[in-house]
Formats: structure tokens, C-alpha cells, sequence
């Protein structure tokens, strides 16, 4: 057959297709241009004008291609490390909480001390007591609530972090998925670490002031235990509020326990950087990180 007897192509604007020029596509049977010059330029014409590639171009195509062919078979990372979206905690306004329960705390205390300096009746002393160790017991039903909420986040945070790290390690997640949960997992715990302090100390004293704050609630309440009966208070109300001091001392040790581990962690880099363990920048960089969480 002539050149001339061929017939007329066009690119079906559809699939296209280089198709025989008539109603409908050969292909996908779509309806064609009516006229010739209505149609997409022709294939014939843009192979013209395509330049043959280079050997080093042809190279770099071969590599490309093979780049897609391993990433299409890589195995994609099974979606249970992380949650698209932080496992919502109660709305609470945690300072606001902490700043509330502080007050009372504060308040309760000056009245054990007006009490015993004789300055309070035992039984409006005793009478504003309960009323401030109400209000403390819901406020601290919140607060204990929270706090587990954060901590139990916290941990589950840490467990698929810790996850996350072995699956990298053992070649299951690649390199740029690990980077990006891992920021996304360190981005929530970094949010989450200095809400949960803020709700361990409800009496809102710097942990560096907790040694002095221990001993004089310790003090406080080995007055009371002694000259409260004098003062006119039944056995049964002192041993009663005695009880409820010695809770808060207790909240109060739990605080003393972490500075006790700050202190350590403190004089451990000290002892690191005079032996030449580690270099003054990283000495100093550490135990600016530790005096911030002291309050110093």
C-alpha cells in the first residue's frame, strides 16, 4: 500500500491512541473529532521532534526506573504505630486546677498556725478545716484523674516509640517513615512531660524548695499532734486531721523522691565532666536542663 492509500490517523482525545480517522475510536470507542484538523497533533509529528537520548541520559532513565521498581515492592509499614491523631485527654485547665488546690493548701496550712498560736476557737478551726479539705478532696479527685490520664498516655507513647525503634533497626520501617513517626511520637511527649509535672505538685513549690518545705510540714504536724488537745480539740477530730496532714506529707515525699533523683542525675554529669568524661558544653548544657527542672 502507497503512503497516499494509507489511511488518515488521529489521536483519540480520549484514550490517546493513534486511531484511524473516522466516527469513533478503534480503541476505547470514543467519538472522534468530526474534522481532521480538529484533532490532537499526530504522534508521527511529536516522535519528529523528540531528540534520541543521550548514553548518559539513557542511564539516568535506567536507574529512575529501577528506583521505582524497588520502592513499588517495598513493603509498606503496617499502620498500628501511631494514631493519626493524639488520643484526646479530658479538657482541663490543669493550672488553673493546680493554682486552686495551691490556695487551699496555703490556707489551710496559716489556719494550723493561727489555731496552735491560739488564735482560732477549735471549733471554727475545725469548722473552716473541713471546709478547705472538702474542696480539696474533689479538686484532688481531678487532679489524681488527669495525672493518671497523662501518665498512662505517656507509657503508651514510650511503649510504641520503643517499637518503632526495633522495627527500624530490624529493616521493616524505612528510614524517612521512622524520622517522621519519630518526631510525631517525641512532638506528643514533649506536650505531655510538663503537664504531668505540673500536676505532681499540687502545692506549686519549686522542687528546690521541697527539702525545706518537707521539714516544715513535718514540724507543723508534730506541733499539732502535741498542743491541739490542750487547745480544745477532741482526740477523735486530732487523730481525724492528723490523718489528713499526713496525706498531704506523703504527696509532698513523692515530690522529695524527684528531687532526690535530679540532685543524683546532677552530681553524676559533675563527676562525668572533672574526669573528662564529657566536655564543659555538654556539662553545661545538661545541668542548665536540670536547674530548669529544680526551678532554679
Amino acid at each position: 500500500m502507497s503512503e497516499s492509500e494509507k489511511p488518515e490517523r488521529i489521536v483519540c482525545p480520549n484514550c490517546g491512541q493513534l486511531t484511524i480517522v473516522g466516527e469513533y475510536c478503534m480503541f476505547c470507542g470514543a467519538e472522534l473529532p468530526k474534522k481532521i484538523e480538529e484533532a490532537p497533533k499526530k504522534v508521527e509529528e511529536k516522535a519528529e521532534i523528540e531528540k534520541p537520548l543521550t548514553e548518559k541520559e539513557e542511564k539516568i532513565e535506567e536507574e529512575k526506573e529501577a528506583k521505582e521498581e524497588i520502592k513499588e515492592e517495598a513493603p509498606t509499614t503496617p499502620p498500628l504505630l501511631i494514631p493519626t491523631e493524639a488520643i484526646p485527654l479530658e479538657e482541663i485547665d490543669v493550672q488553673k486546677l493546680i493554682d486552686q488546690l495551691a490556695l487551699i493548701h496555703n490556707w489551710r496550712l496559716k489556719l494550723i498556725d493561727l489555731f496552735l498560736n491560739n488564735e482560732a476557737r477549735a471549733d471554727i478551726f475545725l469548722e473552716l478545716f473541713n471546709e478547705y479539705q472538702t474542696k480539696l478532696e474533689k479538686l484532688e479527685e481531678k487532679r489524681v484523674k488527669e495525672l493518671k490520664n497523662v501518665e498512662e498516655e505517656l507509657k503508651n507513647l514510650t511503649m510504641k516509640l520503643d517499637e518503632l525503634k526495633i522495627r527500624h533497626e530490624v529493616g521493616e520501617v524505612r528510614d524517612k517513615d521512622y524520622i517522621t513517626m519519630k518526631l510525631e511520637l517525641d512532638r506528643e511527649i514533649s506536650r505531655l512531660k510538663p503537664k504531668k509535672n505540673i500536676l505532681q505538685n499540687p502545692f506549686k513549690v519549686k522542687l528546690a524548695d521541697i527539702p525545706q518545705f518537707e521539714a516544715t510540714l513535718v514540724e507543723k504536724i508534730e506541733k499539732f499532734q502535741k498542743d491541739a488537745p490542750a487547745l480544745g480539740l477532741e482526740k477523735q477530730k486530732m487523730n481525724k486531721i492528723l490523718k489528713e496532714l499526713s496525706e498531704t506529707l506523703e504527696n509532698v515525699r513523692g515530690l522529695m523522691e524527684e528531687y532526690k533523683r535530679i540532685k543524683r542525675q546532677m552530681e553524676k554529669v559533675e563527676i562525668k565532666y572533672k574526669i573528662g568524661e564529657i566536655k564543659e558544653e555538654e556539662y553545661k548544657s545538661q545541668k542548665q536542663k536540670f536547674e530548669r527542672e529544680l526551678g532554679l
